[in-house]
């Protein structure tokens, strides 16, 4: 395995944390309630990675299955957003990784 150039060639660790405070106002609500935190941003990583918390409204909603070409996704969901999506919901609610939609779950 083999790692990518270095991007930092300092000497030591470079501060760069930023504070969010817990009741911050998320930067996107939709109208079915759901709400974006844009916590980290390609913009504010150098395109690295972005981090975002989606915090689920009473309605389902969101893409079904599907794949990036470009980009890797990884979600996380709280127990209790997941009871509340499998109670209101036919759909899976089970999230994978994948390289292609081959590799998707059969919902």
């Amino acid at each position: 395995m083999t790692y990518p150039e270095p991007r930092y060639l300092g000497d030591g660790g470079e501060p760069s944390a930023t504070y969010r405070p817990a009741g911050h106002e998320p930067e996107l609500v939709y109208s079915t309630g759901n709400a974006v935190h844009y916590l980290a941003t390609g913009a504010s990583t150098d395109g690295l990675f972005g981090l975002y918390r989606w915090e689920m409204g009473p309605q389902p909603s969101g893409p079904g299955p599907h794949f990036h070409r470009s980009i890797a996704e990884s979600l996380r969901s709280s127990r209790s957003a997941a009871s509340r999506a499998m109670r209101s919901s036919p759909r899976s609610t089970s999230a994978t990784t994948t390289s292609g939609p081959e590799r998707w779950p059969a919902a």
